[in-house]
């Protein structure tokens, strides 16, 4: 994993507020930090929460553009301790970085990170709107658990392209309308939306089955 930051290592400029949300480097962390989560069996929540501390930890101090991935793998650990009954060791988290972020540091970057964040890190998430009544009246050739995972998948992917600045309850709605797009006519489906489908345990065999249905 380390030889994937290696072009964010080398930005000119130290310190980088991240304001670009389609920016190459941001695409790459949080994509690599889904996969992460996947491979830990870690939950929509626990990712989608680790995005938005890292962007409120950017947006409040800036970042040193080597400290990238650090950023982003304390997140996933914060995150982790709120929305996890499992947590792997911090070993691992260390391990998945290829061992470029230390136990260490990864200890230090959290503390930074809870301090400057002064330790807010209460979060609504778009499913905190999610109406199951809706689901179960609509999309009916899934079932209520694939029709969730495509919708978390597609929240991953509103998330991705306009970052978590954007009102949840936005995010919630266009999430929605993109599902319906996507379930008319599986042409329509973004391609950030299929990497989400793709890596997904869940739905692999779901984006298998929209193929076939269009």
């Amino acid at each position: 994993m380390k030889r994937i930051f290696e072009d964010i290592t080398n930005v000119q400029f130290k310190k980088v507020k991240l304001t670009i949300y389609k920016s190459s480097h941001r695409i790459r962390l949080i994509r690599w930090l889904y996969e992460v989560c996947i491979d830990f069996n870690y939950n929509i929540y626990t990712y989608l929460t680790t995005i938005k501390i890292i962007e409120n930890f950017i947006d409040k101090n800036g970042f040193d553009a080597e400290d990238y991935q650090l950023i982003g793998i304390t997140s996933l650990l914060i995150s982790s301790k709120i929305e996890e009954s499992n947590i792997r060791s911090l070993k691992e988290y260390s391990i998945v970085t290829d061992l470029s972020c230390t136990v260490k540091d990864i200890i230090n970057k959290e503390r930074e990170i809870l301090e400057i964040l002064d330790y807010n890190i209460k979060i609504t998430l778009p499913q905190t709107f999610l109406n199951i009544e809706y689901f179960k009246s609509n999309f009916a050739i899934f079932t209520i658990e694939e029709r969730t995972e495509i919708f978390n998948c597609i929240v991953s992917a509103q998330i991705e392209r306009f970052g978590t600045s954007k009102k949840m309850f936005s995010v919630y709605n266009d999430s929605i309308r993109e599902m319906e797009e996507i379930l008319k006519d599986v042409k329509r489906l973004k391609d950030d939306t299929r990497f989400y489908l793709e890596h997904n345990k869940k739905t692999k065999d779901i984006l298998n089955k929209l193929i076939c249905l269009s």
